[in-house]
């Protein structure tokens, strides 16, 4: 099947949002991007990426406030995305990367805790090699800490992990959690399109895991991409994906993420915005209200943070 794909035109969608709020993009230096494996074959986001460079894409799109996420494992990446947060008016938030099971999570968690900007944490499991990771003790002693201290846990997963999560809130009701990039279905594929409903509907009824609407390619596409990248987004497969997480979640745990620099390997900055605005179809007023600024600004706790960021306008 051969869907749609959001190129650079866009006819009759207008980027422009007001005070719009973007959860979820990556800043990196180059020289650090490096030693975590970024090569010159990623083409367009093969360099530095600043608070500058952001706020040139964001600002034209009514974007006030992003929440910067890790690029990157080692404690020097997370240095550094902290020092670009407290450099712009324009990121309200970070989360870095931490490691579930690290025997020094409790005082890593401490320590980010102290700096105002500091609203989350970040665990990858997209790619890990055991399907059963997320069941793991160690895993939960370490989300068992998270959870006690009240921390936002950012959660990169696909559609098999998403059974465990259930299972997680059965343990640890008050979690506050959010799952990255739509657990990443296979759009076009649909090949867990059925698990992935199955997960994300039993999740919407039965926890109160938010979820990211944003789009981002799966691990296995990369390669793909990188032979031709720009090629644009599959609106018409992500379409049924997107209308089942609003019918499922609402827009109360539904937030908008752009995912950039790395959607650059698909699409603009501008172009991904206007591209899961087509996706989501018409919306009232209230509803675009919130999945583009209220439901962050609540979440991630960024009221006072963001009422000075629009009247600064600063980046």
């Amino acid at each position: 099947m051969t869907h749609r794909r959001i190129a650079t035109d866009l006819d009759g969608v207008t980027p422009d949002l007001d005070l719009g709020i973007d959860t979820h993009c990556h800043l990196w230096e180059l020289g650090l991007a490096k030693q975590g494996g970024l090569t010159a074959a990623f083409g367009p986001i093969f360099r530095t990426f600043s608070p500058g460079d952001l706020s040139l894409v964001a600002a034209p799109c009514g974007i006030t406030a992003c929440i910067l996420i890790e690029s990157g494992k080692t404690r020097e990446e997370s240095t550094a995305m902290e020092n670009m947060a407290a450099s712009s008016n324009l990121i309200a938030g970070f989360a870095p990367y931490v490691d579930l099971a690290s025997p020094s999570l409790e005082e890593e968690l401490d320590s980010w805790s102290t700096n105002p900007k500091f609203r989350a944490v970040r665990a990858r499991f997209e790619g890990n090699p055991d399907p059963d990771i997320l069941a793991r003790q160690e895993i939960l002693q370490g989300i068992a800490k998270i959870a006690e201290r009240g921390i936002i846990l950012e959660l990169l997963v696909r559609a098999a992990h998403l059974k465990y999560i259930l299972k997680i809130y059965e343990r640890f009701q008050h979690l506050k959690s959010v799952i990255e990039h739509m657990a990443k279905p296979d759009l076009e594929g649909q090949s867990d399109r059925g698990e992935w409903e199955s997960g994300m509907k039993a999740l919407a009824a039965n926890t109160s895991v938010a979820c990211k609407l944003s789009f981002s390619p799966r691990v296995e596409q990369i390669g793909g991409l990188l032979s031709a990248p720009g090629g644009g987004w599959p609106i018409e497969a992500i379409k049924p994906f997107v209308g089942s997480l609003l019918e499922w979640f609402g827009p109360t745990r539904l937030m908008w993420g752009s995912d950039w620099p790395v959607t650059l390997l698909v699409a603009s900055y501008k172009d991904t915005l206007r591209g899961m605005r087509v996706a989501l179809g018409g919306l009232q007023p209230c509803q675009e209200a919130m999945l583009f600024k209220s439901t962050a600004t609540e979440f991630y706790r960024l009221g006072a943070i963001t009422e000075s960021v629009g009247s600064s306008k600063g980046s």
